[in-house]
């Protein structure tokens, strides 16, 4: 590993992207912010180890003095962190593969301090580290990097909820991948105009579970009744789940009770370039047809009618 390229990854980890702390915007931490943490997360992780092990009937080695065991065992540490690149990923959407890192960069740092100090043992007769503090070190670390970042993700959350007391409450019509793609996209973007509430299911099987952390209502000809309680605002019908009829059959149901019908496509056919809110829209007439909608050429006519004078009149037919 070059020293060019040490300098690049290093700027990749501090630089990449925006790394302005807007307090306005609450629900991103930039990347040099997550490191900073991530370090004094890891220098407090080697305090507690430190206290809970001399607590214990054993003592530390005296190879090396508390201070050199700190700067080893941290050094060490954020070398794994940027080996498994534990801070890649947005803090507020960690996923599994996220936390996963998190174990592996404890575990490989525990291992590797393990080794080093065998290694030094072998040579010079003398051990660096204990193997219980490394353990628990390793423990303790991964735990308050957890904490850390369901922490953010909780704040991020509460953040969210508060701004979509302004937003249309809306259901996804069916139960299936593409509904629930939609879903996901409505749920983890921001600036726009809507908040997912739930789900409709056609099916019994969905009646006691959540998706996505939402009611599932199961849907019946008292439905629309059962809404009530819960503010909704609309029904989104994503892609050609439901047959004309049916759709026909929910909008005027929808119409009687003030619910807004709202279209989508299935989350592969979204256009890139527009938000969430550009992608779901009002029901249309159209929609509702059982065919393709007829487009009439009307340029002979505009060609005949141009600047000329048209009187219209309306014959009553008794």
């Amino acid at each position: 590993m070059t020293w060019d390229y040490f300098k690049k990854r290093l700027s990749h980890v501090l630089l990449n992207g925006d790394n302005d702390l807007k307090f306005r915007n609450i629900s991103y931490l930039p990347r040099w912010a997550v490191v900073a943490i991530d370090s004094f997360i890891v220098i407090l992780s080697f305090l507690i180890s430190y206290l809970l092990v001399e607590n214990l009937s054993v003592s530390f080695y005296p190879s090396l003095t508390i201070l050199q065991q700190g700067f080893v065992v941290c050094l060490v540490q954020f070398s794994f962190f940027f080996v498994f690149s534990t801070y890649a990923g947005l803090i507020r959407h960690s996923t599994t593969i996220d936390i996963l890192k998190i174990a592996l960069a404890a575990i490989s740092a525990a291992v590797a301090l393990m080794m080093i100090s065998y290694g030094y043992h072998l040579l010079f007769e003398k051990k660096l580290f204990l193997v219980p503090f490394l353990a628990i070190f390793a423990t303790v670390t991964f735990g308050l990097m957890l904490l850390f970042r369901m922490v953010v993700k909780s704040v991020y959350q509460l953040f969210t909820n508060l701004n979509t007391l302004e937003k249309k409450r809306v259901l996804l019509l069916g139960v299936n991948d593409d509904t629930i793609s939609v879903g996901e996209a409505m749920t983890i973007s921001r600036n726009q105009d809507f908040d997912l509430a739930g789900f409709v299911s056609f099916t019994k099987s969905h009646s006691k579970i959540k998706i996505l952390g939402k009611p599932i209502f199961k849907y019946s000809s008292d439905l629309y009744e059962n809404l009530q309680p819960y503010d909704i605002d609309g029904i989104v019908i994503v892609g050609n789940t439901i047959s004309n009829k049916q759709k026909n059959n929910i909008v005027d149901e929808c119409l009687n009770y003030g619910i807004q019908i709202y279209n989508a496509p299935v989350i592969k056919e979204w256009n890139d370039s527009e938000s969430v809110q550009g992608n779901i829209k009002e029901i249309q007439i159209e929609d509702l047809l059982e065919r393709n909608p007829i487009v009439l050429d009307d340029s002979l006519i505009n060609e005949y009618l141009n600047n000329r004078i048209i009187l219209v009149t309306v014959v009553q037919v008794l």
